[in-house]
């Protein structure tokens, strides 16, 4: 919808014949892009509320109502159940965005104008993955979908902890909000005189649209790759302490409930 809102509200520029859907492609991506800021910034929301949640909340639910100790009967290991829930949903996140990534280009495309990698683009005039238009433009659309493999995959372990049906449901928006909000408010004290990269490695922005999104006043003086890298290495390694030590606490209640249950059937035989 945020696409079709840009096309209209741009449609003045169409008698340029010097313009490419490049800017337009990468404008609809930020949040508040366009006239209507409001529109805008709820279809950016909607990545952090609805994408996690197209295969998540189905084995999440089944958690909550312990549902899903008949399907870890089914599989026969505790580990292999959630190696394809966690699986599954990478697979389905990943295809959902980069189907949404394609709607998104053929829209301008046919409805706009047409994509050209010769011509300056001044939407990454600062801020970029690569140099050159059309390998920024790939690694673009690849390292986005990657990035939100890798949110849906977070918001899936932190729901594992959750007892709450109906917060797993806002769990997108609120971590997506809290990893916007705390890099920025630390971005105050450390970026003042300059940019910085260590900001960016915490912010949610640097993962799901790199090479777009800087904090702060300055102009970034490194690589947009380079702070997706450090995102992406980040979040990697706090979504796989999460499940890590969640496996851990599952294993641990287990061996506790089987040692209650068989202390409780010796004391029964005791008594007869």
């Amino acid at each position: 919808m945020e696409i079709v809102n840009e096309i209209i509200d741009n449609a003045p520029l169409l008698l340029n014949k010097n313009i490419n859907g490049n800017s337009l492609f990468y404008s609809s991506q930020v949040c508040a892009s366009g006239k209507n800021h409001l529109l805008s910034t709820i279809c950016y929301f909607f990545y952090f509320i609805v994408i996690p949640l197209i295969f998540s909340i189905q084995p999440i639910k089944a958690r909550i109502n312990h549902f899903d100790s008949m399907l870890i009967v089914r599989e026969k290991s505790y580990r292999m159940y959630w190696v394809k829930v966690f699986a599954t949903n990478a697979l389905l996140t990943g295809c959902f965005y980069f189907l949404i990534q394609n709607v998104r280009i053929l829209l301008i495309h046919f409805f706009y104008a047409p994509f050209k990698f010769n011509v300056k683009d001044y939407t990454l005039e600062y801020y970029y993955i690569f140099e050159n238009y059309l390998l920024n433009f790939i690694a673009f659309i690849v390292f986005s979908c990657l990035g939100q493999i890798l949110f849906s995959t977070l918001i899936l372990a932190i729901g594992k902890y959750l007892k709450n049906y109906v917060i797993y449901l806002m769990m997108g928006f609120i971590t997506g909000t809290c990893a916007m909000v705390i890099p920025a408010c630390l971005g105050m004290f450390i970026m003042r005189k300059h940019s910085s990269i260590i900001p960016h490695i915490f912010c949610l922005n640097t993962l799901i649209i790199p090479g777009l999104h800087s904090l702060g006043a300055y102009a970034p003086n490194f690589n947009g790759g380079l702070a997706y890298c450090f995102s992406f290495i980040f979040y990697s390694i706090l979504t796989f302490l999460l499940i890590a030590a969640r496996m851990q606490l599952d294993k641990t209640e287990k061996l506790f409930k089987f040692s209650n249950t068989a202390k409780r059937v010796f004391l029964q035989q005791k008594k007869a």
